[in-house]
């Protein structure tokens, strides 16, 4: 039986990727950071700071390195429970513990090298504090407690190493004390925050991954019942015509069909990530093709007129363009409606549209209407996702969006000129093969 995550149960795997994440975010600088407490271990060692440090050192370094294994294990697994995540606290919590004890021997030392050092690194680490392990509560808080138990620690270093009143060592723990709090306060309060914002990041991708397959499950279906559209019209005729003029409706539905199945494949394609399939295109039989089938769904009084000057080759997905070009004809065939007129479509040779000066070739695909046409209002939201004109249930708004994307992901451009009383132009630009 499959049980669907409790609030407890993504918390907690919350919890698990904010942690690892700490690890993933210091990745990258940490042979800068291994290298730095290398040679500062050198140094103290060198100019008179705590003998000890050599003793913590490699202490330091394998459980740095095992931690780092550990992390790794965690990342792994299939599952990760809440005894792997203890352990791999534990785990955190030592690492950091043997770095803040290269602060507390040396304010243990008599030197003021020793003295200086316990200083530098109990701020290092709380820098190391502030910045990385705020990626995940739970460091935050393991961090924030180590570097307040250092900073006690380290003081009464000072006042055993260094014979400071008893006075001014109470002054200085009270003080330290208030500081931690305000430094503990702070790291988890952005530790808080960047959960927070890590949650609504996380849930804007889903959103707009849920507003993605929406919007391609819609654009299937309008493609779907524009081909439905062909079948329906060829079956139509069927009953119309003599058996001996059927073949080639029965090819028609077939065809349709083949073209049903492709976007199935589109659809798979997408949730695959594959690449689309491009080839070379000869536009002129193309269009014929195109228009013998495209004519199948006007009826008798829309008119469709196909032209192509030269020979025309183009570099794209026979069945996305095709989608393309049957969504502009069934976009004009609508505006038309029942008084009927003319779609034109042509193909031509042009310079580049952007600019004048190339002399790398392009075809300009331009599907004009004898309509309407529409306000300025309505023009400038056309190629928007579901922005239609049409009554309810009969227009998804996805027909010119569609073609807008045909044309940004071939590398080209998509416009629309419309007056009211004088038809629709829509040019198409391709770069060409």
């Amino acid at each position: 039986m499959l049980h669907a995550p409790t609030l407890k149960d993504r918390q907690f795997r919350r919890r698990v990727a904010d942690f690892l994440a700490v690890e993933q975010e210091q990745a990258s600088v940490r042979p800068l950071r291994l290298g730095l407490i290398g040679a500062g271990v050198l140094l103290m060692l060198y100019f008179g700071g705590s003998p000890w440090v050599a003793l913590i050192a490699p202490i330091y370094f394998l459980s740095d390195l095992t931690y780092v294994r550990h992390v790794a294990r965690v990342h792994r697994a299939a599952r990760v429970t809440s005894r792997m995540l203890f352990a791999l606290l534990t785990h955190h919590g030592v690492t950091v513990l043997a770095f803040g004890a290269f602060a507390v021997v040396n304010a243990f030392w008599p030197t003021a090298i020793a003295a200086w050092s316990a200083g530098l690194l109990v701020f290092g680490q709380a820098l190391n504090c502030i910045g990385h392990d705020t990626r995940s509560q739970d460091a935050a808080r393991i961090g924030a407690v180590i570097v307040g138990l250092g900073a006690q620690l380290t003081i009464a270093g000072f006042g055993y190493s260094k014979t400071i009143p008893a006075s001014d060592l109470v002054f200085l723990h009270v003080s330290s004390f208030l500081v931690t709090i305000y430094f503990a306060a702070m790291v988890l309060n952005t530790a808080r925050t960047r959960a927070r914002l890590s949650e609504r990041t996380e849930e804007l991708a889903h959103a707009q991954k849920g507003e993605a397959v929406g919007r391609l499950t819609s654009g299937i279906a309008h493609d779907f019942n524009n081909l439905l559209t062909v079948m329906r019209g060829n079956i139509d005729l069927l009953s119309e015509v003599p058996e001996s003029e059927r073949d080639p409706l029965l090819r028609e539905i077939g065809d349709a069909t083949e073209r049903g199945g492709r976007l199935v494949g589109r659809l798979l394609d997408a949730s695959r990530r594959a690449p689309s399939d491009t080839r070379i295109l000869d536009l002129a039989p193309f269009l014929d093709e195109f228009g013998t089938f495209a004519r199948r769904i006007l009826p008798a009084n829309i008119t469709l007129v196909i032209g192509a000057s030269g020979p025309l080759w183009l570099n794209t997905d026979p069945s996305q363009c095709e989608a393309a070009m049957l969504n502009l004809v069934v976009n004009a065939r609508d505006a038309m409606g029942r008084r009927g007129g003319i779609i034109t479509l042509t193909a031509e040779m042009i310079s580049s549209p952007s600019a004048p000066s190339d002399m790398s070739p392009w075809i300009l695909l331009v599907v004009a209407d004898d309509g309407p046409g529409m306000e300025p209002s309505v023009l400038a939201r056309a190629t928007e996702p579901f922005v239609t004109t049409k009554p309810p249930g009969e227009g998804t708004g996805l027909g010119l969006a569609m073609v807008m994307d045909f044309a940004n992901r071939s590398g080209g451009t998509f416009e629309i000129e419309s007056k009211v009383g004088q038809g629709t132009v829509a040019r198409l630009r391709l770069p060409t093969a």
